[in-house]
């Protein structure tokens, strides 16, 4: 992450992404991840997603709220902490209204399901990576790092 990342930054790529990996820990202390379709995500960094209520994965926001949302694609890698929050009443009913889509119906029967939870993730923290040309400028840096014995740069050296 350059020290010039800006929140706008951060939106624009969590905006760009389709899916995303959301990781929580179980009761056990276990990480699952699990594939998610980011519905919305707010001026503010929130994520909000449709979660159903009777599985583990919700068992696991409701035991421990501390998440991690990860973000890919070919040149850039965003990792986002926060916290996980369920919805409920008029905020989760006008919620479901604003992000109901005819997809949420391969899931779910309806707007009203029971099962049908909406989650908000507010952003705490995130990192952000980008690879300058993309997968062919990655294959070059490392191609170079190999014959120079060169770290990359960025403060994880990885």
């Amino acid at each position: 992450m350059t020290d010039n990342t800006t929140r706008e930054d951060i939106i624009k790529e969590m905006r760009d992404e389709r899916f995303v990996m959301l990781t929580s820990k179980s009761d056990t202390g276990r990480l699952h991840s699990h594939p998610m379709t980011p519905l919305e995500v707010t001026d503010t960094a929130d994520a909000y997603f449709f979660i159903k209520l009777d599985t583990g994965h919700a068992d696991n926001l409701r035991h421990d709220p501390n998440v991690n949302l990860a973000f890919t694609d070919n040149s850039t890698w965003l990792s986002v902490s926060g916290k996980a929050t369920f919805l409920e009443g008029e905020e989760k009913t006008r919620k479901v209204a604003d992000l109901w889509t005819d997809a949420a119906e391969a899931y779910y029967s309806g707007p009203s399901d029971p099962q049908l939870g909406v989650v908000r993730v507010t952003t705490e923290t995130a990192q952000l990576w980008n690879q300058k040309g993309g997968a062919i400028g990655a294959l070059v840096d490392f191609a170079k790092m190999k014959m120079t014995g060169d770290k990359p740069a960025g403060e994880s050296d990885t």
